[in-house]
């Protein structure tokens, strides 16, 4: 994959299954490349597979494997890929920050907030 596509590439990660279409959605028409998980282990093995991403936004609050699992198995294995959480729970931040979370959002959150952190992550990833 080249440079630039992978500098484009975001992995979405939410288990609200509206959401998720609505935030691949939104970056896409921002120009990215979008993979959706709606489970951890799932998110896990994208990172896995499918790594460098350029972002990762990750909701926190999901069955079995959380988000804070899939945080610390990116930063584990990546420390370069940007991680956004995005939560409903805002007494999470110190948690998520403590593993390694790069930004900290809190629902709900509108379209052009979302769209442009990723961008913004997405550039820091560049250096």
């Amino acid at each position: 994959m080249s440079r630039q596509l992978t500098d484009r590439k975001i992995l979405v990660v939410d288990d609200d299954t509206d959401f998720a279409s609505d935030l691949k959605m939104w970056l896409k028409r921002e120009g990215f490349c979008v993979h959706v998980a709606q489970v951890g282990r799932a998110a896990i093995q994208f990172h896995r597979l499918y790594r460098p991403y350029a972002a990762v936004l990750l909701d926190l609050h999901m069955p079995k494997v959380d988000g804070f699992e899939v945080l610390k198995e990116i930063k584990g294995t990546d420390v370069r890929t940007r991680v956004a959480v995005l939560t409903a729970d805002a007494t999470t931040r110190d948690q998520a920050n403590a593993l390694g979370a790069d930004a900290f959002l809190v629902k709900p959150i509108n379209r052009e907030a979302i769209c442009g952190l990723m961008e913004q992550l997405a550039t820091s990833t560049l250096s």
